[in-house]
């Protein structure tokens, strides 16, 4: 079956840089390499967890949830985070080698995370959620400099390292996994309709 530009565009909007360094005439978000540490891990686990409770009691709120790969985690009937386990990318079925993640600050993990998703998060408005339910997440630079508004740019990912930045953007990336991973056509498994991704 066919798929049509508008279904892609639905998912992967194209959005735009906001570096003065990059051509206007490549629109797109750019993706951001940052780090977190294991307790940081937990509370965006926990975070996703309340948005499904939310959900839950107003459907209405579904098109809220957060997508999250290459982590597995389990919360209790009161929503709290239990356990949080890292596996490989491509492991979609999360049966292969698993890390745990402890609730601490002793490990930094590198996360991937588009610059229209960071500036949500780094908002005024969503940092007042957060600390409001208990939760604390600071993304940082690999030498754990707090990320801001203003250092935003250190994080971006290249397409090429060395000279100047050119911006892997979000769309490209979905672009090279559905052409170079997926070949051009999406499988059933793990991807069909009847496979459950949440499992209280």
């Amino acid at each position: 079956q066919d798929i049509s530009f508008a279904d892609l565009f639905a998912l992967q909007p194209l959005g735009m840089t906001w570096m003065g360094d990059q051509t206007t005439l490549m629109p797109g978000y750019p993706l951001l390499k940052v780090y977190v540490y294991g307790d940081e891990v937990w509370d965006i686990c926990g975070f996703n967890a309340k948005i499904i409770q939310y959900y839950t009691a107003l459907p209405s709120y579904s098109e809220y949830f957060v997508n999250l790969s290459g982590l597995q985690y389990t919360y209790n009937t009161s929503y709290a985070v239990t356990d949080v386990n890292a596996y490989a990318y491509d492991d979609y079925a999360c049966t292969g080698s698993v890390s745990d993640i402890d609730d601490d600050e002793s490990t930094l993990y590198p996360m991937i995370i588009d610059s229209y998703v960071m500036s949500m998060l780094l908002s005024d408005s969503i940092q007042s959620i957060l600390t409001a339910m208990g939760f604390s997440i600071e993304p940082k630079l690999s030498d754990t400099t707090v990320i801001t508004e203003s250092n935003m740019g250190d994080a971006r990912l290249e397409q090429v390292a060395g000279g100047d930045v050119d911006e892997y953007q979000c769309w490209q990336a979905f672009a090279d996994y559905l052409t170079d991973e997926l070949s051009g056509t999406i499988p059933n498994d793990p991807y069909g309709s009847d496979l459950g991704r949440i499992n209280p």
